[in-house]
């Protein structure tokens, strides 16, 4: 017979017929070319796959000893029984089983394959009396193997509408050469050609894109039929054009009415839930139905976890499987094997139960599993616990920008927010906001599960000022901060009072609380942005000084008060100092060096004023040698100078030098009213205090809080209002006045702090401060 197959299709090529022709004429009529009695259905089977088929034949009586054989090289049928071998295969007993004296049923193996490049390949079908050896043949007949095409989707919606990519099997490359492509689905076999099928049935903008690819869109009339709990199945058949005589050249099932996997993806190494939906009762009358994953490209039509080519299908154990309603069941996934390491789409197959080789085919769909995404980094590594900081997470196993997948993210117990696909190494995505935190741990879930990344991010204290400088003249400024957690901090007073609650200072770097040998601040503020309004969590104003510095030299005693500066107080002696006539700058030779604490203070040269004019302060401090003065020096020379008020103001003369005393001022306790009288409230003086007193510094007194300045003047002279109230009564008093020393010019940071304490960083557990940053940097400038 294989000879004839040869002079068959000689013949056909010689009459003009091309190599497609020859195809066409096997597929019209098989039995023409394979001589034999019975008649099978269908016609064709997909290759590859286990497919029910049955064979009539009026002249043979068929009973259940008897034996089918499939000769997959073609040939013919021996007239009796001769052992299976090589590419001829027993398929007595799946099932073999007779539905009447003229019929047998039997499964076509999944062994099957097209012929060459995916052409089709009629099989003979022999069936013989009995098992043994040399029974005599009762039917000859013969199949045709078409190449299965591979779809996207192996089930869908009912009413189709949804988009079908198909690729051709591996090894098979059906498409080739073809100038037309037609396709329809059809509820019974696809027919040798054409032909005229139904309207609706006919896939919709069906494209050959290439020799082993195409795509269509599913036709309205793909639905699923009151008739069926599952799928109504399909058979999508592809022809080599779309005319009435095309051939077909490919087959493969199709279902309509999709159930839905909740979630369609997951881990490779399993245990995750899946639960199993449709609208329709798909499980009606299956209570204890059995599951399959398989690679293969659609689903086995029966309950087979045999080896067939290199695929074993993983099965589900029957107690991880739990039935709901007729419309749902849950399951656990087994593990489930990657190939090459990569996502992999796997078939979960549904049956009526498991019993092998018996159990129909009942619900199908497709599940991606993949390694679950590590994440190895974030960077930046830290940002601000305002949020809105752009991170680069790295690592391996996420979505990349062409995959479906999805990514979420928690950093610090807080969803991250615009999560972008960058590749399978990266995502980028936006920091919610977060309390104050170090190290908190990077949480990533994709569909293939959920991996931690401990320590992978700060979430830092930062702030943001408005406005962000202003000259050391100010006296008052109001600034907007923001940050986060102000609603959890209670704020203290203007500074000097409440230092062991919150507090916003100004502080050259970095404050550090630490209490030194002397028992002040390692590095205290400056100034103290007092009268806080929280107005939010995330918000709050303050009114910070900047003609007034602080004192860094406050005891550790008591409340830890920060203490106004005492310019009274402070001395820098015996610098040998030279000047330029004509020139503000003051150098210092030896003896001793300037530092900002200079700043605002007198210059005094201890011969008299020979070379600096009195009253002349230090306005700017260059360099541990150099600063600036608030004049130009009368003379060039050289000598020991004094910085500051070492002595009593009453020693110099008002007109000397910047401070004065003033004798007969009288106060009551509680107030804020200095009176020029000897006694409170008697005969008042006009004329005593002036507007150039408003700013100075009162630095003598009994219960005159240290750092009180005079903030308003009365038209007369007579009174002036201070800006702390006194804690006693007081009269004929002598107070002196000195001009405040204003916060150094240069850039600072505005620090939030929960303790102001000197030591609060190691004395309380609670303790937290801002970090510096860019947003809270603050210039004091120049008046």
């Amino acid at each position: 017979m294989r000879n004839s197959t040869s002079r068959t299709r000689s013949r056909l090529i010689a009459a003009g017929l091309t190599t497609g022709a020859v195809t066409a004429a096997l597929l019209v009529a098989p039995t023409a070319a394979w001589a034999g009695v019975g008649t099978v259905s269908p016609l064709f089977v997909p290759a590859l796959m286990a497919t029910s088929a049955s064979v009539t034949d009026s002249t043979a009586i068929f009973t259940t000893s008897s034996l089918v054989q499939i000769r997959q090289e073609g040939g013919t049928c021996n007239t009796t029984r001769a052992a299976a071998a090589g590419t001829v295969v027993d398929v007595a007993g799946t099932p073999g089983i007779t539905n009447s004296t003229h019929t047998i049923t039997f499964i076509v193996p999944a062994t099957v394959t097209a012929g060459t490049n995916g052409a089709p390949k009629s099989i003979a079908v022999c069936i013989y009396a009995a098992t043994t050896l040399a029974s005599a043949s009762l039917s000859t007949s013969s199949i045709t193997v078409l190449p299965s095409p591979i779809l996207s989707a192996t089930a869908g919606p009912t009413g189709g509408g949804n988009l079908l990519n198909i690729s051709t099997p591996a090894g098979s490359a059906f498409l080739t050469g073809l100038t037309g492509f037609g396709a329809f689905f059809s509820s019974s076999p696809c027919a040798a050609t054409y032909g005229t099928p139904t309207g609706n049935m006919v896939a919709v903008d069906a494209t050959r894109l290439g020799n082993t690819s195409a795509s269509l869109i599913v036709p309205a009339g793909v639905v699923q039929t009151a008739s069926t709990t599952g799928p109504t199945a399909y058979q999508l058949c592809l022809y080599n054009g779309s005319t009435s005589a095309a051939t077909l050249i490919a087959a493969g099932p199709y279902g309509a009415g999709v159930i839905t996997l909740a979630p369609a993806s997951g881990p490779s190494g399993g245990g995750n839930g899946i639960t199993v939906s449709s609208a329709s009762p798909f499980l009606a009358g299956y209570d204890t139905p059995g599951i399959l994953f398989t690679t293969e490209a659609a689903c086995r039509a029966t309950y087979d976890t045999s080896l067939i080519g290199s695929v074993t299908p993983i099965a589900v154990v029957a107690s991880d499987i739990r039935k709901l309603t007729d419309n749902r069941l849950a399951l656990n996934a087994p593990a489930l094997t990657l190939v090459a390491s990569l996502p992999t789409t796997y078939n979960l197959c549904i049956y009526r139960d498991s019993v092998e080789d018996t159990s129909q085919i009942v619900q199908g769909a497709s599940y991606l599993v993949s390694a679950p995404a590590t994440p190895t980094g974030v960077s930046p590594s830290a940002g601000p616990a305002t949020g809105g900081t752009v991170i680069t997470v790295s690592g391996s196993g996420f979505p990349d920008v062409t995959d479906t997948g999805t990514i979420s993210a928690m950093l610090g117990g807080v969803p991250l927010t615009n999560i972008v696909k960058v590749n399978t190494s990266a995502f980028q995505a936006t920091t919610p906001r977060h309390s104050a935190d170090t190290n908190v741990p990077l949480v990533v879930t994709t569909a293939a599960g959920t991996k931690a990344l401990q320590n992978a991010f700060s979430f830092l204290n930062t702030l943001s000022v408005r406005p962000n400088t202003a000259p050391n003249t100010t006296v008052a400024v109001n600034l907007e901060i923001g940050g986060s957690g102000f609603l959890g901090y209670t704020f203290g007073a203007n500074a000097g009072a409440n230092a062991q609650l919150a507090h916003v200072f100004l502080v050259g770097g970095v404050y550090n609380p630490a209490a030194t040998a002397a028992g002040a601040r390692a590095n205290g503020p400056l100034a103290d942005c007092g009268s806080v309004l929280v107005t939010s969590d995330e918000s709050l104003v303050c009114t910070l000084r900047l003609d007034k510095r602080l004192d860094l030299r406050s005891t550790a005693t008591g409340a830890n008060p920060i203490l106004a500066w005492d310019p009274s107080t402070y001395s820098n002696l015996s610098i040998v100092a030279t000047t330029t006539a004509g020139s503000p700058i003051i150098g210092a030779a030896s003896g001793g060096t300037f530092s900002n604490d200079d700043i605002g203070q007198l210059v005094k040269e201890d011969t008299g004023n020979v070379s600096i004019p009195a009253g002349l302060v230090i306005t700017q401090v260059l360099s541990t040698t150099r600063a600036v003065m608030s004049g130009n020096a009368i003379a060039s020379t050289g000598g020991a100078i004094d910085i500051g008020n070492a002595v009593s103001a009453g020693t110099y003369g008002a007109a000397s030098q910047p401070g004065r005393s003033i004798a007969n001022i009288s106060w009551l306790t509680l107030s804020k009213t200095l009176v020029a009288s000897t006694t409170p409230g008697g005969t008042q003086v006009p004329g005593t205090f002036s507007s150039t007193d408003v700013g100075r510094v009162l630095v003598a007194g009994t219960g005159i809080t240290v750092g009180t300045t005079i903030v308003a003047v009365s038209p007369n002279g007579a009174t002036a209002t201070l800006s702390t109230a006194t804690s006693n009564t007081a009269s004929a008093a002598t107070i002196a006045l000195f001009p405040p020393a204003a916060v150094p010019v240069g850039a600072y940071s505005i620090t939030v702090v929960s303790n102001g304490n000197v030591d609060a960083a190691t004395a309380d557990p609670n303790y937290q401060q801002s970090v510096v940053s860019s947003g809270a940097t603050f210039t004091v400038a120049p008046s």
